[in-house]
């Protein structure tokens, strides 16, 4: 069974985090989880690396931020 966790706490960040604590999480993590560069196999990077991407696409943009707050 897989534990769901939201996009705020996979970025590491609060619900009230504004646009640029959001880009400098996302450019963080994505240098530790980015296939090319992680020492983590290939599969769990590559996957871990499309959710964070997936979680950032989301909450970057205002509107689809709010409809993901709403739900």
């Amino acid at each position: 069974m897989t534990i769901s966790r939201s996009y705020y706490e996979l970025l590491g960040v609060s619900r009230s985090a504004d646009p640029k604590t959001l880009r400098l999480a996302f450019c963080r993590l994505s240098k530790v989880l980015h296939p090319d560069t992680t020492t983590l196999p290939t599969d769990e990077a590559s996957t871990s690396f499309q959710e964070l991407c997936k979680a950032y696409a989301i909450l970057s943009d205002p509107v689809t931020r709010k409809a993901y707050d709403l739900k």
